[in-house]
């Protein structure tokens, strides 16, 4: 069973990986200094297909993603590894774990995907962008699934005042 398919064209789905999007970054003096920077980005559509395809949106919501190796290097509790468990078990909401796009074993092919980074881009900029990179992955069943669970899982959670301990 594969995890990801190759695909090409214009067409978006929920689970398309899409590599070197312009995304705006908002200093954090925004808006005193109107400053908005362009970063480039790879990112995975979140937005429910079947909202794309009968045109419901006007824009994707799409989610930073990046290789482990990167990610980590960003982030040093998760240099050493240990923390990775815990996000694949599902115990780090914010993070979610995607099989390498190549579809290989490797866990350096890993790639990681924060909740935390969440954009909004106009669809048909995200066509012409997946037009222009030719053959890009597309997520599939039931890894998709998945990721779309632990998307909707980091954006229902409750936090408690308390926490109930036994």
């Amino acid at each position: 069973m594969t995890a990801w398919a190759a695909i090409s064209g214009s067409e978006l789905a929920q689970g398309d990986l899409v590599t070197g999007v312009l995304v705006p970054i908002v200093g954090s003096e925004f808006p005193k200094d109107r400053t908005v920077v362009v970063g480039e980005l790879d990112v995975i559509v979140a937005t429910q297909t079947c909202d794309l395809e009968n045109g419901k949106v006007k824009s994707a919501v799409v989610v930073r993603t990046m290789p482990i190796t990167e990610f980590a290097q960003d982030n040093p509790a998760y240099k050493q590894g240990k923390n990775w468990n815990n996000v694949a078990q599902g115990r780090v909401a914010a993070l979610h774990l995607l099989p390498p796009p190549d579809n290989s074993s490797s866990q350096d092919g890993v790639w990681v995907v924060d909740f935390r980074e969440v954009y909004s881009l106009p669809i048909p900029y995200l066509n012409a962008h997946a037009t222009a990179l030719g053959s890009r992955r597309r997520l599939c069943s039931p890894y998709l699934e998945h990721f779309s669970q632990s998307f909707g899982h980091f954006f229902m959670r409750v936090a408690l005042p308390e926490v109930l301990r036994f």
